[in-house]
């Protein structure tokens, strides 16, 4: 069999295994991790209902005429295979759709093709969702086959859902006809989480549906749906303070920069973060209950004893794993360390299995309701969440301070970090400040940022406090540590500046600055080009080191890492160079060979990708 056949026909296992996922937004489980913490099962017994329905798993009734649609898979027929190029240059298989066996599932080509299981999927939901609430037709597929990404996969299917009874229903419908689902709220998720190829589920957030909300006591906690912006969210405990008179403004941990945009849904679905509020106080850090349906209907409301312990009972099995998994986990101390140390740092990239470490394992409640944030939909759908809100206080203060190349900006966050308590740093790159000098405002605030050095570098740093001598207390701890390591300031090497050419603003200046930050996609320069910043990509200080060297334009990038083998004992370090056809930089020969030298590091040592054609089958696949 020729090598492209075998790599064919990997592809369409892999296809087929991830078209018995939840949702097919890129977390999607499988074997043992699946009966571990993914799709609930009974084991053969219904759950026991709970009070008020907290938690019943739904009973559906099977007509013979829906019964006799849902097509079974039967043995796929070997077809050969239409070799397609794209414009891209990918290669792909696609059979002609007359050559598709009846009753086998297909994903090719980014298209899903009918085998009978969407059609038995939509006839038993038409039983409960209107037809007006169900959109095949091509042009709002093709609306919906976007988010706030670059990606594209245009939906099967898009089902407008009202309530969680109708996520209840859906749900064990969808597991029947191995039909993937994928919800959306808002769709500003940066990396294509909240588009499918097969059948989106979304949340309508119209009138009241999704959008109930309480706010508890003084503000402290807050109990809202997934409709909810999250701005808006805000707004409601700032107007419930003013109206009880409490003494403290309350908010929302996260606070990501499409804050007036994305709904609560996302923010618990992708973990998110934002600007100011770091790792501590994401969704994972401030979440205190959920109501979560589980793919068989299940719903566990973890704010309901009753509900806890129902769950415990029907779901036993699912349970023990859960716990034997923590418990394995915690058993291993370097494993443990690990996770920790990861999670330290600003991510929002795969499970959140810090849970596995951060509660006790013979609580698998608590274990299940911290993998759920993050987890993008693929392990439930959160129709309810109560946060614990943080203090939002009214005395704050920013400062933008330029230095002449990112070295010294990255010393300096990690120094603010180790010695004082700053309450937010953002760094700016160059590429950052020459946006930052197309503001006229920006440019009025910070005017020596015009004709900064190739690698000048800005950080946007904010100081909190409860009151005007808590935030100068602050302000003033963050001035003498930048002043005592003797840091170089101004965005020219050769023209220094004294710190107090960038003092700390106590007005609207810096939220100017922090406006800036904010910055969308706009249109590049030549025509189909944009400037974006897609994802925040964590790192710790210590790494910042690591980029030896980089063109302003990023014609090249030079990355050192380093590193201890510790069951070999062994050490080992090296370079990378990045560029963005994989040429050789010719132009840069002498600069790329200082910066390896700097780093101890010979030419000949220098790692590469081979972007050439290859000869042979990659990974022995002959």
């Amino acid at each position: 069999m020729s090598r492209t056949s075998r790599l064919l026909r990997l592809a369409q296992k892999a296809s087929q295994a991830n078209s018995r996922s939840i949702s097919t937004n890129g977390k999607g489980l499988g074997g043992a991790a699946q009966q571990a913490v993914g799709c609930a099962t009974t084991n053969g017994a219904a759950p026991a209902p709970g009070p008020n329905g907290t938690h019943a798993a739904f009973q559906q009734t099977r007509g013979a005429a829906l019964a006799a649609q849902a097509l079974k898979v039967e043995p796929q027929v070997e077809v050969v295979p239409e070799i397609k190029i794209d414009l891209f240059g990918a290669v792909s298989a696609a059979e002609a759709e007359d050559g598709i066996q009846p009753g086998v599932f297909k994903n090719v080509d980014g298209h899903r093709f009918e085998d009978g299981r969407y059609a038995a999927f939509t006839a038993e939901i038409t039983e409960f969702v209107p037809k007006e609430r169900q959109y095949t037709d091509p042009v709002r597929t093709l609306a919906y086959g976007t988010d706030a990404s670059f990606y594209r996969l245009n939906p099967k299917m898009v089902v407008k859902v009202h309530t969680e009874a109708e996520v209840r229903r859906i749900l064990p419908i969808a597991k029947k006809h191995g039909v993937p689902i994928t919800f959306r709220a808002a769709g500003t998720s940066l990396s294509g989480q909240a588009i499918t190829d097969s059948v989106l589920l979304k949340l309508s957030h119209t009138g009241r549906n999704f959008r109930n909300y309480e706010i508890h006591g003084d503000g402290s906690t807050i109990t809202v749906e997934p409709g909810l912006i999250l701005g808006e969210v805000n707004r409601l405990l700032a107007a419930h303070k003013a109206k009880g008179g409490h003494p403290i403004q309350y908010k929302l941990g996260p606070d990501p920069s499409s804050v007036d945009s994305c709904m609560i849904g996302g923010v618990v679905s992708n973990n998110s973060s934002g600007m100011c509020c770091g790792v501590s106080q994401n969704t994972y850090h401030t979440l205190r209950d959920m109501r979560v349906v589980f793919a068989d209907g299940t719903v566990l409301d973890t704010a309901d004893p009753i509900s806890r312990q129902s769950f415990l009972r029907s779901h036993r099995s699912l349970c023990d794993g859960v716990s034997a998994l923590a418990r394995r986990v915690q058993g291993d101390r370097e494993l443990t360390n690990l996770i920790r140390r990861k999670f330290a740092i600003k991510c929002t990239t795969g499970y959140s299995l810090n849970a596995l470490v951060d509660f006790p394992a013979d609580d698998p409640i608590e274990v299940i309701k911290h993998l759920m944030i993050g987890s993008e939909g693929t392990l439930g759908f959160v129709s309810r969440a109560t946060y614990n809100t943080v203090p939002e206080w009214p005395n704050k203060a920013s400062a933008f301070i330029v230095f002449p190349d990112v070295r010294a900006a990255c010393r300096a966050a990690s120094i603010l970090r180790d010695e004082t308590a700053v309450d937010a740093v953002e760094l700016f790159d160059r590429a950052s400040l020459r946006e930052c000098e197309a503001d006229e405002q920006m440019a009025t605030l910070v005017p020596d940022i015009l004709g900064a050095d190739p690698m000048a570098a800005a950080l946007l740093i904010e100081c909190r406090g409860r009151d005007a001598d808590a935030l100068q207390a602050s302000i003033d701890e963050v001035n003498r540590a930048l002043v005592r390591h003797g840091l170089p300031f101004g965005a020219k090497a050769a023209e220094p500046k004294a710190l107090e050419t960038y003092p700390f603003s106590f007005d609207t200046k810096g939220d100017a600055v922090w406006r800036r930050r904010k910055y969308r996609v706009r249109r590049g320069q030549d025509p189909g080009t944009f400037y974006y910043s897609v994802l925040d990509n964590g790192i710790t200080s210590e790494e910042y080191w690591r980029v030896l060297d980089a063109a302003d334009d990023l014609s090249f990038a030079l990355f050192y890492y380093t590193g201890a083998a510790s069951r070999a004992g062994m050490s080992y370090s090296g370079a990378v160079l990045g560029t963005p056809d994989g040429a050789w930089p010719e132009a840069h020969a002498d600069r790329i060979s200082a910066a390896l030298d700097r780093a101890g590091i010979k030419l000949w040592e220098l790692s590469r990708v081979d972007n050439s054609a290859c000869g042979g089958a990659p990974l022995g696949l002959a």
